[in-house]
């Protein structure tokens, strides 16, 4: 894979994502076909529905410019033109000295602090993804309201190789991760089942498991583990203080109903959400009456919110 291959897959003209797959230094022979194989999965997910979508994958140095360098100047280009989202995918290995958090490049490091200087101009809706170990510390970092933020890992400590990165590539389209069915897999779904599959990994082999997950996207800087949602993610909607929320409602290979909604449209169904969760989270405190009354007119926006988006 060259150092910027470019995918696009024109579609809908109403979404307009960017996803950068950043595939750090395989270190051993070993981990390289694993990091091309994740790769290609994020990459086919994406394409699946043929959405307005650009991937910017990165793999060796070319010529006399870094990783780092070229990173660099991809997110620059994003705070100039930003995108309705923005993707961040770290695809390798982390480490972490108790000074600096890392993602290991060809060449230089990419340190938490660097990547959360490159993404304060961007102005779009952003979620990082860091699949390597020693991860935990980018939530510290990068945290922020409304940015989502997943590591592998919840602890400097977890310097073990890092599985979930496979596990996630495996959960973002498909109906597997779908766990409320409505058609497709939310970035929280797929954090949900991937989260589980390494589990069930480190279960079945009768090892202890040395990573967890961990997502963040309400700015608190602490994230969340899987097992402090319920089984289907359900908790997201009735518990502000739990992170999930903005990651239910970001998704990769979207269903055909989410595809049609203009940035406006989502923008403004994303606000209702966060209003229908805050109403269920107040449900025990309200009359039943009062609550209804409340309920009904967010209900009824939804609904004509997708009816009124624009389709052929």
């Amino acid at each position: 894979m060259c150092a910027a291959a470019w995918l696009c897959a024109f579609g809908s003209p109403t979404r307009a994502d960017v996803v950068i797959l950043v595939i750090g230094a395989a270190g051993e022979p070993t981990y390289e076909p694993l990091f091309a194989e994740w790769t290609s999965r994020w990459e086919s997910a994406a394409a699946e529905h043929h959405d307005v979508i650009t991937i910017h994958a990165f793999a060796d140095t070319v010529d006399s410019l870094t990783q780092l360098t070229m990173l660099e100047a991809d997110l620059a280009r994003q705070a100039g033109s930003p995108p309705d989202r923005l993707w961040i995918v770290l695809i390798g290995h982390g480490t972490d000295d108790g000074r600096a958090a890392k993602f290991n490049l060809e060449g230089a490091d990419l340190t938490a602090e660097q990547l959360n200087g490159w993404l304060e101009p961007i102005v779009c809706p952003t979620a990082v993804i860091h699949c390597g170990a020693a991860s935990s510390r980018f939530v510290d970092f990068l945290s922020q309201p409304g940015r989502v933020v997943i590591t592998a890992t919840r602890s400097p400590s977890e310097v073990n190789f890092a599985r979930f990165g496979e596990a996630l590539s495996t959960s973002l389209a498909g109906t597997e991760g779908d766990f409320d069915k409505d058609g497709q897999t939310s970035l929280l779904e797929a954090f949900l089942r991937a989260s589980r599959l390494t589990r069930q990994f480190y279960d079945g082999d009768g090892r202890l498991a040395t990573e967890h997950a961990l997502i963040d996207d309400n700015g608190d800087g602490r994230g969340t583990s899987a097992d402090e949602f319920s089984e289907h993610g359900h908790l997201v909607q009735t518990d502000p203080e739990l992170d999930g929320l903005v990651a239910s409602q970001w998704c990769l290979a979207p269903a055909d109903e989410e595809r049609w909604l203009t940035a406006e449209l989502r923008e403004r169904r994303d606000q209702l959400e966060t209003a229908l969760r805050d109403l269920r989270a107040r449900e025990a405190e309200m009359d039943e009456e009062a609550y209804y009354a409340e309920l009904e007119p967010l209900l009824l926006e939804i609904a004509e919110l997708y009816e009124s988006s624009d389709r052929e």
